[in-house]
């Protein structure tokens, strides 16, 4: 059994490949996981989709 998976650490699991759903327990999600060397993502929402930005300066901007 890989020694990750007994980690309850999340920081030290690897990150989803491309593609791959996230699933977290606590609804907790930590930005580095959902950007992966991004610096732009879209969410989708009641058929909305939304532009979550990191800046230069570490900051997130949500824009529709």
């Amino acid at each position: 059994m890989n020694s990750l998976e007994n980690d309850p650490d999340p920081q030290k699991q690897a990150a989803p490949k491309p593609g791959q759903k996230l699933a977290c327990a606590d609804g907790v999600y930590n930005s580095c996981d959902l950007f992966q060397e991004r610096t732009e993502i879209t969410i989708c929402h009641n058929g909305e989709c939304y532009r979550l930005r990191l800046t230069r300066k570490g900051k997130l901007i949500l824009n529709k």
